[in-house]
């Protein structure tokens, strides 16, 4: 597959009035950009940033992208790379629709049966890295929860060393929730959360799931087709996905096949631990041997699978968003602050696309962006009637996973 070309998409939009919040009094002429910074480089963040004058903090040490990210040749030794979270692309809008056709025009992503998937070299890792194009990002940087986001008294924002009129906070969990902990802020307290394998009605309810990369025998795996979501009321396995079939490299994977496992967020909660202590644990070991026993196979293969190489396992420990803080916007902003919330866990009431899905982290940066650079003085997704939601009250056309 040759390279992914640059895209024709208009990235910026330009700005023909002044930009103000009223409140704090700070006037942002067109000539004076509003610098944002972007805590998270995830989807949403980077769908954010992209339109905006700003720089995007991202945790990840390999690359952007969050759960929407793959592991590469150079690291595994497979003939091609393999996508251990997020595993395909859905469109349901105009304006994801038309961003996911101009990458697939421009070989970032590609067509596998009725399904949109990364492409060979970088997997479905290949989108966050496109979003990030001309987007100035830090990786590897961990903004602390003590004093790592604070404000001055002329109401600049400070992070890292520098200061920001603006900041969007895009990811979730325990470390958004105490970043903003004392932040003077209605938008703050919808980043307080919970782990469980049941939404919330009150706060922010997040599952933990894990991820197995595992190379067997080809044909040991039963399963004819190679993105499998497994039936509900599977104890331990949620989702089978072979990533050579997939992605297009399984003829030069010899005899084997690179499978990715990922579990039900009951499992995860079940064997919850802490995911930086996670290597070279009987956790580890244990939860390996649990996924492989839950592998369906054929009569080519045994219990346990017959290992070709080292599994790889991960722990997504704020992976799937069980509920939906639903209001007026895609997004949460607080034009008083001057704080921003993206994420695939914040929808509009009027919304079609699913959630917890590439195409609502994608939606809700790229509609908080458009709302900064036309109406900044005007606060979105706070007012009356906005609450979280489970996924069985959203309407049925949303309600997959």
């Amino acid at each position: 597959m040759s390279a992914p070309q640059q895209s024709n998409l208009p990235i910026k939009h330009k700005r023909k009035h002044p930009l103000v919040c009223f409140r704090c009094c700070v006037w942002l002429l067109p000539t004076q950009k509003m610098k944002v910074c972007v805590i998270g480089g995830g989807v949403a963040g980077l769908s954010a940033g992209r339109q905006l004058d700003s720089v995007v903090f991202d945790t990840g040490k390999r690359s952007v992208g969050g759960r929407c990210s793959s592991r590469l040749p150079a690291e595994t030794g497979y003939a091609g790379a393999v996508d251990h979270a997020a595993q395909f692309v859905e469109a349901s809008t105009p304006t994801f629709q038309a961003y996911v056709d101009d990458c697939v025009e421009r070989g970032v992503l590609g067509r596998w049966r009725e399904y949109v998937v990364g492409n060979r070299d970088e997997g479905i890792g290949a989108l966050p890295k496109d979003l990030a194009r001309g987007v100035d990002v830090e990786g590897d940087v961990w903004v602390p929860p003590s004093r790592g986001l604070r404000k001055d008294r002329k109401g600049k924002w400070h992070v890292e060393g520098r200061a920001f009129d603006a900041v969007i906070i895009a990811h979730n969990g325990k470390c958004a929730e105490r970043i903003t902990s004392k932040v003077e802020s209605p938008a703050a307290r919808i980043l307080r959360a919970k782990f469980g394998a049941r939404p919330a009605t009150s706060r922010m309810t997040l599952s933990s799931i894990y991820s197995l990369v595992f190379e067997v025998d080809r044909g040991a795996v039963d399963c004819d087709d190679p993105l499998l979501r497994l039936p509900k009321g599977e104890k331990v396995l949620a989702f089978l996905g072979n990533n050579g079939a997939k992605l297009g490299w399984d003829a030069d994977a010899g005899d084997t096949a690179v499978w990715t496992a990922l579990t039900t967020a009951t499992f995860g909660a079940k064997n919850k631990f802490p995911q930086e202590a996670l290597r070279g644990t009987e956790t580890e070991a244990r939860v390996v041997d649990e996924i492989l026993k839950a592998v369906p196979t054929t009569s080519a293969g045994k219990h346990p699978l017959r290992l070709r190489s080292t599994p790889r396992l991960q722990l997504w420990g704020a992976a799937v968003p069980l509920n939906a803080w639903t209001s007026d916007a895609n997004f949460v902003w607080d034009a008083d602050a001057r704080l921003g919330i993206v994420g695939d866990w914040l929808r509009s009431r009027d919304a079609t696309h699913p959630p917890s899905s590439i195409e609502a982290a994608f939606l809700s940066g790229h509609d908080l962006a458009t709302h900064l650079l036309r109406d900044p003085g005007t606060s979105r997704g706070l007012g009356d009637g906005s609450h979280f939601v489970s996924p069985g009250e959203l309407p049925d056309i949303v309600g997959r996973r």
